[in-house]
């Protein structure tokens, strides 16, 4: 997978493989941590120590991350499940997507450090605003 240079020209494929990838649940875990108004949406996770669940929703954000770098030239197209389950079904506050995006770039920028560079970041923050503004299209 590579992010376009349109995009940077900075990718998954280049971020650096020295360690392994942070653990789903630390995204999850942040963002209601951080932002505990997000964590309405999930009454039936007790804490952030209840690793299983977030573990399977981290995976499923992350999942959902993947296809959207997947098939970043029909964006509109390849979200548009989760699109309408956000908007419609669960009804989450658009609000909260630039909030998921600056937790997974403070945990991105932990776990990599010196090599999450200022163009890496400028790179997925292009991207996941581009993610954020699909998903939010069904609000209106």
């Amino acid at each position: 997978m590579r992010i376009p240079g349109a995009l940077g020209g900075v990718g998954a494929s280049e971020v650096p493989r020295s360690r392994p990838p942070p653990r789903s649940p630390t995204w999850s875990c942040r963002l209601f941590t951080v932002y505990p108004s997000t964590k309405v949406y999930f009454p039936h996770l007790s804490s952030c120590q209840d690793a299983t669940q977030l573990l399977s929703h981290g995976q499923r954000m992350l999942a959902a991350v993947g296809a959207a770098v997947q098939h970043m030239d029909h964006l509109r197209a390849a979200l548009s499940p989760l699109a309408d389950l956000h908007a419609l079904v669960l009804r989450v506050d658009p609000a909260n997507f630039p909030l998921l995006i600056q937790c997974f770039h403070v945990v991105l920028a932990s776990h990599l450090q010196d090599e999450f560079t200022v163009e890496m970041q400028a790179a997925w923050d292009k991207f996941l605003t581009g993610v954020a503004v699909v998903l939010t299209e069904k609000y209106r």
